[in-house]
């Protein structure tokens, strides 16, 4: 909404569309893509930032922004997948260890991930996987597994998370599946010499300061009904 709010050819597109503002535009877009969608036949999937708007029918809504956007989605009846990013966004590095490789956000060991609790009336919910710095499949396993596993089960189970002990008593011999499969995953005791990389730059970030910034990213959501307590608690 920066860029639109800065481009002189999307205000002028907005004049032309009779939008008032660039908060106007997402709906207006989401409106026109779902009807594309929706005349083929499929289900749109959007992502929470179009519940800033009116949802047309038919859509589902991925909600990663935490506890805020899962509930205003729920309080409008829309059908909602859950994946919080502080426990599914699985290119977040998995310690605060300085030899986890190119730690981009905040820490989400596998301990956390065990946590996830899908709220109540939600259709389900998914893990997020984003590769900008993950360049070979190698990488994607390291940054996938194990904690893909206890992400699963959470979505298999449902309800409140369990004690991790016993799915940490489990988990070697899942672990022994995947070397047998040739999955590179990360080892629970922290990465080999040859997946960490030394001296490549990310952004880590506290959890402290992911959840401040989701705080402000839903802060339309939240002001209109009820606080943001708990944001990101997931």
């Amino acid at each position: 909404m920066t860029e639109w709010a800065q481009s002189a050819a999307a205000r002028e597109r907005m004049r032309e569309l009779g939008l008032a503002t660039p908060h106007d535009v997402q709906p207006w877009f989401t409106d026109q893509f779902v009807a594309h969608v929706r005349s083929r036949g499929r289900t749109a999937l959007a992502w929470d930032e179009v519940l800033e708007g009116d949802v047309p029918e038919g859509v589902q809504v991925l909600a990663w922004r935490g506890p805020v956007a899962m509930r205003e989605a729920l309080r409008r009846g829309i059908p909602v997948i859950a994946c919080p990013d502080l426990e599914v966004y699985l290119d977040y590095p998995q310690s605060e260890s300085g030899e986890e490789p190119i730690r981009v956000g905040p820490p989400l060991p596998i301990e956390r991930a065990y946590a996830l609790r899908v709220e109540d009336g939600a259709s389900g919910g998914q893990a997020n996987v984003w590769t900008e710095h993950l360049p070979t499949s190698d990488r994607v396993d390291f940054a996938m597994f194990p904690r893909l596993a206890a992400i699963a089960e959470r979505l298999w189970d449902g309800g409140e998370p369990p004690p991790y002990e016993g799915f940490a008593r489990r988990l070697p011999t899942h672990l022994r599946r995947l070397a047998e499969s040739g999955v590179r995953y990360r080892p629970l005791d922290g990465p080999t010499p040859t997946q960490r990389r030394p001296g490549v730059p990310g952004k880590p970030l506290t959890r402290e300061a992911r959840q401040e910034i989701v705080a402000g990213l839903v802060e339309r959501l939240s002001g209109s009904h009820g606080t943001a307590d708990g944001v990101l608690s997931a």
